[in-house]
């Protein structure tokens, strides 16, 4: 299994980024991007979860970050998240 995490020159991490990755997904970071204080990005769900029939019914996601995001303190991107270019996540 291999997982994989691409930064593409970011400016400025603030103190604390916390990166939550499971089951051969990505978290794509764009150029140019900051994140404040105590930022999470996770691609799964802190637990695993099963219909009937003993199939997974809450699978991992990549996340995908665009160019130029500001993503302020506190602020949690969960799996399947898009953010665009140039947005301000607060």
């Amino acid at each position: 299994m291999i997982v994989f995490t691409t930064f593409l020159k970011i400016n400025q991490i603030k103190k604390l980024l916390i990166l939550n990755l499971n089951q051969s997904v990505n978290i794509f970071i764009g150029d140019e991007c900051l994140f404040a204080l105590n930022c999470w990005i996770r691609t799964a769900d802190p637990h695993i979860i099963y219909d009937i029939h003993r199939k997974r019914i809450n699978p991992s996601k990549s996340v995908f970050i665009g160019d130029h995001v500001w993503c302020g303190q506190n602020v949690l991107l969960l799996k399947g998240c898009r953010v665009g270019s140039g947005v301000s996540v607060k």
